[in-house]
């Protein structure tokens, strides 16, 4: 979990994550607040279901456009296969979120306490 501060208990919380909620509260009364509230925040994953069939249209067309044909080379593709297909789309695109270092940085506040010092 990460801890963030803010003026108000609004839905916008737009001040930085912190590994504690100490480490917010400091940062808060490093900024000369006396009044805020402290919120609980869960990082939000990052998406890597990606939609084959989309996919499968979009080759399909590419495929077309190159060849003049209008088969649709996908069109008889089992479940099985396209599920196949799902699960190791997922697995590049977390790959891909390794290698190129793409970390979630957007939360939701999960809980928050009003702070009077």
């Amino acid at each position: 979990m990460s801890w963030t501060w803010n003026k108000t208990n609004g839905d916008w919380w737009s001040n930085a994550l912190f590994e504690t909620r100490g480490e917010a509260i400091e940062e808060a009364k490093g900024c000369g607040e006396k009044d805020f509230y402290v919120g609980e925040c869960e990082l939000i994953p990052l998406r890597t279901d990606v939609d084959p069939d989309r996919i499968m249209e979009e080759l399909d067309e590419a495929y077309s456009n190159d060849s003049g044909c209008d088969d649709y080379i996908y069109e008889e593709v089992s479940k099985e296969n396209i599920q196949w297909f799902a699960e190791k789309l997922s697995e590049l695109v977390e790959e891909f979120h390794e290698k190129a270092e793409i970390k979630s940085h957007c939360f939701k506040v999960i809980s928050e306490e009003h702070i009077v010092l």
